[in-house]
């Protein structure tokens, strides 16, 4: 997730230049197409859905659509880097506007469990195939959350924030 720039691009880049195909999830399509663009080109292969990790059921579509796709193409859905996010204005707690309070830990905070939620049961999809034949070649999965140092902190500023990271921690 957050696949379109910063940390979850870099990382879809990664992985992509290692090998691996990847399923792409953010929510500004255009950047999230010049991304997947950008792995096809280098050799990769790269599919994406362009979604709002706080809407549940646009989340669950979406997993159950990326990993139909990536099956068809041979590959079953072993990682999920958590890399959306958000960050408030760094302002007092107590000048915060609590829409956007709200707003970033749904990003970071319940986008997270939103797609976990929606991804994990395809990875036990893979695992219980794999181990249902037997195969050498056992399916593991990963997930991985990217939270943040300013979890664990007393922050004055960015009360959101810390606080979303906190949860994921």
């Amino acid at each position: 997730t957050g696949a379109s720039r910063g940390i979850g691009r870099s990382i879809a880049l990664a992985l992509a230049a290692a090998g691996s195909p990847v399923g792409l999830i953010a929510r500004d399509e255009a950047k999230l197409q010049a991304v997947a663009a950008e792995i096809v080109a280098a050799g990769g292969r790269a599919v994406f859905r362009a979604i709002d990790v706080t809407d549940a059921e646009a989340t669950m579509a979406a997993a159950s659509s990326l990993a139909e796709e990536l099956r068809a193409q041979g590959t079953p859905v072993g990682l999920l880097v958590n890399a959306a996010g958000r960050i408030d204005r760094e302002v007092a707690l107590w000048e915060a506007d609590p829409a956007e309070w709200r707003a970033i830990i749904e990003t970071n905070l319940v986008g997270s469990f939103n797609v976990s939620r929606a991804v994990i049961p395809h990875m036990l999809e893979a695992v219980n195939a794999d181990n249902a034949q037997n195969t050498d070649n056992a399916q593991y999965c990963r997930v991985v959350e990217l939270a943040s140092g300013a979890g664990a902190k007393d922050w004055a500023k960015a009360s959101a924030y810390t606080s979303s990271k906190a949860g994921v921690i």
